[in-house]
């Protein structure tokens, strides 16, 4: 099991790479940088706080065809 996000060559030129998470499942594939991108947004993801959606007030004068 590895211990943090790791970027892997895929091909011998080493110009496409895949992207691992920590528990070693493929993220995605790209240039280097694109997979450097995808291992930040999980990393920045991994360290904010739950999604937490706001409270909804509802008006008995508005209507809507779907209701939530």
């Amino acid at each position: 099991m590895y211990t943090q996000p790791m970027i892997l060559p895929i091909n011998a030129d080493g110009t496409l790479y895949v992207a691992q998470d920590e528990r070693g499942e493929c993220i995605g594939t790209g240039t280097r940088e694109v997979c450097q991108a995808l291992i930040d947004i999980v990393i920045r993801a991994k360290a904010s706080e739950p999604f937490k959606p706001s409270h909804t007030s509802t008006h008995a004068n508005v209507r809507a065809a779907i209701v939530i």
